[in-house]
């Protein structure tokens, strides 16, 4: 009070911003106008005094710790108790990460003109060169969800403070940067999101390691599924990602497909982490099961179910099938396909110029044998099954009948069936479905 007046219902804040500004100054300011003590309190036998003079309050064996009271005009007291955080030296907060610690961040920096943003730019060149400045992490976060985010943008990425202070140096001289490093945002309309989860064959050794070591919303989420896939299929899903290329088994049916659900599930985690929610979910092939747990109509011990019973129905049929992409539209692909009768089938539509076609080994083999690379794109898809062709209709009574426990409900977020090509009800992911996407 007797620094700024009288606050009525701030006191209390401004209370505890001088805390906290002592704190970090290691100094105690005077109360001002002070002369001498309330006869009426007695000092001479309390444990405080009033500072009339700016003191140091420096860094000792005890951690330093200040009360701050808010008083109400009835009476009523509001207490906080500010205690100083612990003390990490600067050389701990922006050592060079080793090798199995380095992170890469994120530093977005945004103002309302050109010139305004080379200015904050040096600025945060020279917080990122000082010795007292903060963790990179806190400063990379804080620029991110507590600054306002204005036309003129700059957005670099690096592991250590001299990474980003270099290439601020680049942008200061006004050289080149990576391209969408620097830019304007032309476009400030609010965009729905949608999370599009694809399907096989996007799996490799290693996926996920450095998410899971590092990210604390995607570990939680891949140990949940551990959990799940452990009791339904009594596999260890984390053991898998962390498995060697000599003990891996990411190529089998029966891992690779609920490991890349998990993948979908924990990478959705992260971005609700980051406030990210989609207005509504679309899945590939595989992808549908995760789909359906993102969109609320399955919960993750049903999804686990579908998901590992698909993998070990699938392995009934392994190495016998195969299946390729093909950059062409659907009725291009039927023509290509025709003359193969049912040893080939067209699998999917992806998009106006992106088939998929499946069926037996050796007429995939054949087909892309025939092919043109010149023409147009194709590949063999990285599967040892041809999905959703005749391949699969074997399968169907073992599957539905291993799913006929399912408790699908209405989804909370609309989900796109790529069965049906329309917004479906959560309700009807019955057995029947989940075979009619196989």
């Amino acid at each position: 009070k007797s620094n700024i007046g009288h606050t009525e219902a701030a006191a209390g804040l401004a209370g505890l911003l001088k805390v906290v500004v002592s704190l970090r100054s290691g100094q105690l300011p005077p109360s001002l106008h002070f002369e001498a003590p309330s006869s009426d309190i007695p000092f001479d036998r309390m444990p405080v005094r009033v500072v009339t003079s700016l003191e140091p309050w420096s860094r000792g064996p005890r951690a330093r710790v200040a009360g701050v009271s808010s008083f109400g005009l009835t009476g009523t007291n509001a207490h906080v108790i500010v205690e100083e955080a612990p003390s990490l030296d600067a050389a701990t907060r922006n050592a060079a990460p080793g090798p199995d610690e380095a992170r890469a961040e994120l530093l977005v920096l945004s103002t309302k003109s050109e010139s305004s943003l080379v200015e904050l730019a040096g600025r945060y060149r020279a917080l990122l060169r000082s010795e007292d400045g903060p963790a990179l992490a806190d400063l990379c976060y804080t620029a991110s969800v507590h600054r306002t985010h204005h036309d003129h943008r700059l957005a670099l990425t690096g592991t250590r403070p001299e990474d980003f202070a270099l290439e601020l140096d680049r942008f200061h001289a006004g050289e080149d940067l990576a391209p969408g490093a620097v830019g304007f945002a032309v476009d400030r309309r609010v965009r729905k999101v949608v999370f599009v989860v694809g399907g096989q064959g996007s799996q490799w050794l290693g996926m996920g390691r450095e998410l899971y070591r590092d990210d604390t919303a995607f570990r939680e989420a891949i140990d949940r599924c551990d959990e799940a896939i452990r009791a339904e299929a009594g596999w260890s899903l984390v053991k898998e990602l962390h498995a060697s290329r000599e003990t891996s088994r990411i190529s089998e049916q029966e891992i690779v497909q609920p490991a890349l659900f998990a993948m979908s599930v924990a990478l959705a985690s992260v971005w609700h982490a980051y406030g990210v929610e989609p207005s509504s979910v679309v899945g590939h092939s595989a992808g549908e099961v995760a789909t359906a747990h993102l969109s609320g109509a399955l919960d993750l011990t049903d999804s686990v179910k579908i998901i590992c019973k698909r993998g070990v129905v699938m392995t009934r049929v392994m190495g016998r099938g195969g299946m390729a992409f093909l950059a062409i539209p659907s009725a291009a692909a039927l023509e290509l396909i025709a003359p193969y009768g049912d040893r080939l089938n067209l699998a999917a539509q992806n998009g106006p110029r992106s088939t998929v076609v499946s069926g037996d080994r050796a007429a995939v083999d054949e087909l892309c044998a025939s092919l043109d690379p010149a023409q147009f794109f194709f590949r063999r898809i990285n599967v040892e099954v041809a999905g959703h062709s005749v391949h699969m209709e074997p399968l169907r009574t073992e599957y539905e009948d291993a799913l006929r426990r399912i408790s699908p409900r209405s989804s909370m977020v609309p989900m796109i069936s790529t069965v049906t090509g329309d917004v479906i009800d959560g309700e009807t992911l019955d057995a029947s479905y989940w075979y009619r996407n196989l």
